[in-house]
């Protein structure tokens, strides 16, 4: 005969451990790391952030390609020039949860549009938002 309790228990034991191997698999990435850092300062991950993803290059032709490639994917699209060398930066924005799946898919898009564009990829930041 199963006793109750104890199957009720071995439950709760098999998600808390599912769970806690969950975060540990996900601080294990780039994104999740810093996902867990941002966590830790107090972001509330659950609300829409302001994301910023930012791409870098020398030649002005290939970033304003990306910038455009970027306005069409619905990306507000900010391009500046760095005053210490002729470099250029662009800062992509889109609003969106900072959700762990999400953002991978999105560096695996943003690594091949920069490699198209012969543009860098830099990664991605945020706002201070909590509930």
């Amino acid at each position: 005969m199963i006793d109750p309790i104890g199957l009720v228990i071995a439950i709760i034991v098999a998600i808390v451990g599912y769970r806690y191997a969950a975060k540990k698999q996900q601080s294990r990435t780039l994104d999740g790391h810093v996902l867990k850092r941002l966590e830790d300062a107090g972001y509330d991950l659950t609300q829409t952030h302001k994301i910023e993803f930012w791409f870098f290059g020398n030649i002005k032709t290939s970033i304003d390609n990306a910038a455009t490639d970027l306005r069409r994917r619905q990306y507000e699209v900010h391009v500046t020039e760095t005053e210490d060398d002729p470099r250029y930066i662009i800062r992509a924005i889109k609003p969106m949860k900072p959700e762990l799946a999400a953002l991978q898919g999105l560096r695996k898009e943003f690594t091949q549009l920069a490699k198209i564009h012969g543009v860098e990829y830099d990664g991605w930041g945020t706002e201070y938002v909590t509930s």
